[in-house]
């Protein structure tokens, strides 16, 4: 928290205005990862122990991962009565179009305050306040720091959904965003009672045969370009029920690919419903995959974000990536 004064007071004004509205809703957006739900949970645990009643909403089933951290009483019921509740949490959401809020609705409907906490770089800074960090590695790192800054309890249930989200958007601290601040963070959270094997076991300890058959047709499909420097693949809906994966259990698949040797760009391009999902990872800050994912409508952080394209099919999209990728990495 001491990164900013600006930052300093917008985190001393936050503390209150958290007090003053007991019965919150924590919200995260679409298709949430482990930072996501991390934050959602163990902010919700944290707010609960402080002695306030907070609930978190998901707008879709929960990945196998993060099942167990998500005990009946954190997660509302649907549909949301408005009237339950007296503001919003909104964690880890650059912006409103990528914003799971109950009933279907936008945030501009509700008529509930809100706030809105986050580690974006590209943060719009929606909400009646706004605390947007992107030196932290995470937004439950974030969090970590204002919940010490404020003196509240850090119980070890918390602190254990905390971790979920600091080890997940560190890679299990192998990406770059690994700071001595987030390795200290972590040694908090785990003084504090985080239960880093289960938390282990459960994110990276659950390799399914079906998970297994699916990476090998990752590795058998993989197509690689500008000297091998870019690395990327495709899924289909086809191939998960092949696999017998679930969808939502493919988030981390292209951290199977940005290891490959030589590979400074990789991306997965996934066929969906309502288009073509693309996730980019860049293994170099000289290229930043940021500045692609702006281009094709999304956003994220400068070494890991993404895009949907709405309606498109996946070799219109394979072709303008491609292009992009190029064009970052200098043909």
């Amino acid at each position: 928290m001491g990164r900013s004064p600006e930052l300093a007071n917008i985190g001393a004004a936050l503390a209150p205005w958290l007090l003053a509205h007991r019965r919150l809703l924590v919200v995260t957006h679409t298709r949430p990862d482990g930072d996501a739900l991390g934050s959602a949970f163990g902010f919700a645990q944290a707010l609960n122990d402080r002695g306030q009643a907070a609930r978190v909403f998901v707008d879709a089933p929960l990945p196998a991962a993060y099942v167990e951290f998500a005990p009946a009483d954190l997660l509302v019921d649907v549909p949301v009565a408005w009237a339950d509740f007296d503001a919003v949490v909104c964690l880890d959401c650059a912006n409103l179009k990528r914003l799971a809020l109950p009933n279907g609705a936008a945030l501009a409907q509700v008529p509930l305050p809100s706030c809105n906490i986050d580690h974006h770089v590209d943060n719009a800074r929606y909400g009646d306040l706004a605390l947007v960090a992107p030196a932290t590695a995470a937004t439950a790192e974030l969090l970590t720091h204002l919940l010490q800054s404020w003196g509240w309890p850090l119980t070890a249930a918390a602190a254990t959904r905390l971790l979920i989200g600091v080890l997940t958007d560190t890679g299990g601290f192998r990406h770059q965003n690994t700071t001595p601040t987030v390795l200290r963070t972590a040694a908090d959270l785990l003084a504090a009672g985080a239960d880093h094997p289960r938390v282990v076991r459960a994110v990276y300890g659950r390799e399914t045969s079906g998970m297994l058959q699916l990476k090998a047709h990752i590795y058998r499909t993989l197509q690689l370009a500008c000297g091998g420097r870019y690395a990327w693949f495709t899924l289909t809906p086809e191939v998960l029920t092949t696999c017998g994966v679930d969808e939502r259990d493919t988030e981390d698949l292209i951290d199977t690919v940005r290891a490959l040797q030589g590979v400074e760009i990789a991306c997965r391009l996934q066929q969906v419903a309502e288009g073509v999902r693309v996730s980019l990872r860049s293994q170099n800050p000289a290229f930043p995959v940021i500045e692609i994912a702006h281009q094709l409508g999304g956003g994220g952080h400068p070494m890991a974000a993404g895009a949907l394209q709405q309606g498109a099919d996946l070799a219109t999209t394979e072709a303008r990536v491609l292009a992009l990728v190029k064009e970052l990495l200098g043909g």
